[in-house]
C-alpha cells in the first residue's frame, strides 16, 4: 500500500501545488493527465521527495494528519539519489552517453547472474534492441533511451516507479523492423511490449504515470491538476 499525506509545494512562500491524502494498494497503478505547464512533474517530483524521508518521519505525517511540505527553492538541486523502493524517470532519460546499452542497464544492479543477463537479453530482444547491446548511449535515439531505463527499472522491481512525460512519442519506432508512426495519436507496436513490462513491476507494487490526457486502460486511478490542485478525474 502506498499511503501519502497531504502534500503542499510551495515556491518561496506561495503554494504551487497541492496534493491530498493518497492511497493506492499494492499492484494498482495511477495516472495523471493534464496539460503542460500546470505542475505534472512536480507532482512526482514531490513524491519522490517525501519517499526520501526516513520511514519514521513518514509514518508521522501519516498517523498525526501533519502536510508535508516542500520548498522548491530549497530543494530543486535534488541529487537524484536512487533507491531501489522507489524510481523516478524523468522526462529526460538518465542514460550515461559514454555507456554502452548493456552497461547502461548493469549499472546499478549488484551480483549479475547468468538469469539476470539473459533477462537483459530478452527484454533488449522485445524492442529489437538486442542488436544494440554494444552502441554508447550517446548513439541512441530518445525513444530507445526511454526504452533502456525502462527495462533497467523493471530488472530493479521498485516498489512503486514514478514516470514522467509517458506519451505516445514513447511508442514511437525504437527499430527498422517496426512501422513508423505518421498519424497523430496513433502509437506503434511497441506500445503492448511497454505495458507488458510495466506490469511485471504493478505486480509486485505500484505505477504512478504523468503525461498529458490520454486514455491508457492499464490504469485504474486517474487524476488531474485544476486549480493549482491534484483531482480525480
Amino acid at each position: 500500500m502506498l499511503e501519502l499525506p497531504k502534500i503542499v509545494v510551495k515556491d518561496g512562500k506561495d503554494t504551487i501545488l497541492t496534493i491530498d491524502e493518497l492511497k493506492i494498494p499494492d499492484g494498482e497503478s495511477l495516472f495523471l493527465g493534464s496539460d503542460n505547464a500546470v505542475g505534472k512533474s512536480t507532482f512526482l517530483e514531490a513524491i519522490y521527495l517525501y519517499l526520501q524521508l526516513g520511514r519514521r518521519r513518514r509514518e508521522k505525517y501519516i498517523k498525526t494528519g501533519e502536510t508535508y511540505i516542500w520548498n522548491i527553492q530549497k530543494t530543486r538541486k535534488f541529487s537524484g539519489r536512487r533507491r531501489y523502493d522507489a524510481l523516478l524517470l524523468r522526462h529526460s532519460p538518465a542514460i550515461f552517453p559514454e555507456l554502452t546499452v548493456y552497461q547502461n542497464i548493469r549499472r546499478p544492479l549488484k551480483n549479475l547472474n547468468i538469469r539476470m543477463k539473459n533477462k537483459i537479453i530478452d527484454y533488449l530482444r522485445l524492442f529489437d534492441l538486442q542488436s544494440k547491446l554494444d552502441k554508447k548511449g550517446e548513439n541512441l535515439s530518445m525513444s530507445e533511451k526511454k526504452i533502456i531505463e525502462l527495462i533497467r527499472s523493471v530488472l530493479l522491481l521498485p516498489e512503486l516507479l514514478l514516470i514522467d512525460d509517458f506519451d505516445p512519442r514513447f511508442f514511437m519506432k525504437v527499430s527498422s523492423s517496426e512501422p513508423a508512426v505518421d498519424e497523430p495519436g496513433k502509437v506503434a507496436s511497441s506500445h503492448d511490449k511497454v505495458f507488458e513490462l510495466l506490469e511485471l513491476i504493478r505486480k509486485n507494487g505500484t505505477i504512478i504515470m504523468a503525461a498529458g490526457k490520454i486514455e491508457y486502460p492499464f490504469f485504474m486511478h486517474r487524476y488531474t491538476i485544476k486549480g493549482g490542485r491534484v483531482v480525480v478525474v
